[in-house]
């Protein structure tokens, strides 16, 4: 994913902090490549911004490499994914507009804890012998630090991750 139009940003996911900084409101295009092999002959693949589906596009799920695109106009500071519900999704990329912290609703903290639950679950057996007490402790943390979000009044409720 990645790519603004006015600004000519471009970032990827996973790679330095996978944040964007815009300085107003802008439309912003999305791009992943897509291939899966599902039972269902297509799929769709949804642009999610604070855990909401704002946009979707229909693809084929044959195994084929698919380019999916997304324009989508960034009013205020938001993080972004695209997923195929209920198989599979991206890491987020955070987009700041205009410095502002990125706010979400209790669903999309939710949501976000939901996901790096699941992640651990299915990434736990990757790890070498000697890096899971490591890995276990950074996605421990990360689901600490969305907990707390919990607590907060929602006014207050902000989600930063720094890398």
């Amino acid at each position: 994913m990645g790519g603004g139009q006015k600004s000519n940003l471009h970032t990827e996911v996973g790679v330095k902090g996978s944040e964007i900084a815009l300085s107003e409101s802008e439309n912003i295009t999305f791009s992943a490549d897509f291939a899966a092999k599902l039972e269902a002959s297509t799929s769709e693949v949804e642009l999610v911004v604070n855990g909401y589906p704002v946009a979707k596009q229909e693809v084929k799920s044959d195994g084929s490499k698919t380019t999916v695109k997304f324009k989508h106009r960034i009013r205020e500071s938001c993080w972004v994914a695209m997923r195929v519900f209920p198989n599979a999704h991206t890491n987020p990329i955070y987009i700041t507009v205009n410095d502002q912290s990125i706010l979400g609703p209790m669903d999309s903290i939710r949501w976000c804890l939901a996901g790096v639950e699941q992640c651990w679950k299915s990434k736990q057996s990757v790890y070498a012998v000697d890096e899971q007490a490591d890995a276990e402790a950074a996605y421990e943390l990360l689901g600490k630090s969305i907990r707390i979000s919990f607590s907060k009044p929602k006014h207050e409720i902000k989600i930063e991750f720094r890398g």
